[in-house]
């Protein structure tokens, strides 16, 4: 059965989703936020070794701390059973436990829990064994097909040791089978600081470049701009320290780099 959800009823449905998922739970969403409601859901599951998360994100393929901020990787690092998985053209939305799923438009961010217009499609597990046709059937097979071919950056897994005369197993701990996101993460603090300051940053897409600010843009991205030769179109980067900031071919600089080196460097807003 499948049900049309939107608003306060697509957020308590994802919840739900959340807090009743008994051995397996599938967030599948190319941004990932945690709104401090989801945290609440998912803190229930934190002594749960039997149950298989599995999270897959998406986009920002140079720089994954701008789809999956650093501080909820390690959230989700403190579950036992855990995947944590990358796929860069991801843009559907979809999350799953045991017993029913939603096909939505809302990713799993903070942001659009709050603020968006969003809806969804709430649909019951089938409990006919005939039902490969049913809609949720049919999500299923299609994410899990998602879930295969998606890159593993971590696997966190359960050990047990067997109960008393081989009988049963008792969860001892888990362990970290493949761990590639912490390198992924870091990445980007080394990418884009400067070591000295012979080096600049392209304000827009922050890779080093010599440091000119009269042209404060890489090669790509100064082909790009000159489509539109606006001068006072907003970028990223501060093209001398490297910070994150509202810049511009006028204004290539923070205001504290400016006033320490206009007396040594030719700015664009001095030409006059």
């Amino acid at each position: 059965m499948a049900n049309f959800i939107q608003g306060f009823d697509l957020n308590n449905c994802i919840e739900n989703i959340l807090r009743d998922a008994k051995t397996q739970l599938w967030i599948i969403s190319p941004y990932i936020k945690l709104h401090h409601r989801y945290k609440d859901c998912l803190k229930s599951h934190l002594d749960k070794d039997r149950l298989e998360i599995v999270l897959v994100f998406g986009k920002n393929e140079k720089e994954m701390q701008k789809s999956f901020p650093k501080e909820d990787i390690d959230f989700f690092l403190n579950f036992p059973n855990i995947e944590i998985r990358y796929e860069k053209r991801l843009h559907a939305k979809f999350y799953a436990n045991d017993s029913c799923s939603i096909l939505t438009s809302m990713n799993f961010y903070d942001f659009s829990q709050d603020n968006n217009i969003e809806a969804g499609i709430l649909m019951e597990t089938s409990r006919n064994p005939f039902g490969e046709g049913n809609l949720d059937s049919q999500s299923m097979e299609y994410f899990d097909e998602v879930i295969r071919n998606s890159k593993l950056l971590l696997k966190k897994e359960p050990q047990y040791k067997s109960g008393m005369l081989g009988i049963g197993k008792k969860y001892e701990k888990s362990i970290i089978t493949e761990n590639k996101i912490e390198k992924l993460v870091k990445a980007k603090k080394e990418f884009i600081k400067p070591k000295t300051i012979a080096k600049g940053i392209c304000i827009r897409c922050g890779v080093d470049i010599p440091l000119k600010p009269t042209i404060p843009y890489c090669k790509e991205c100064y082909n790009v701009w000159k489509k539109t030769n606006d001068r006072n179109h907003q970028e990223k980067y501060c093209h001398i320290c490297g910070d994150s900031t509202r810049t511009s071919l006028n204004f290539p600089a923070c205001s504290n780099c400016y006033r320490k080196e206009r007396r040594n460097l030719e700015f664009p807003m001095n030409k006059n």
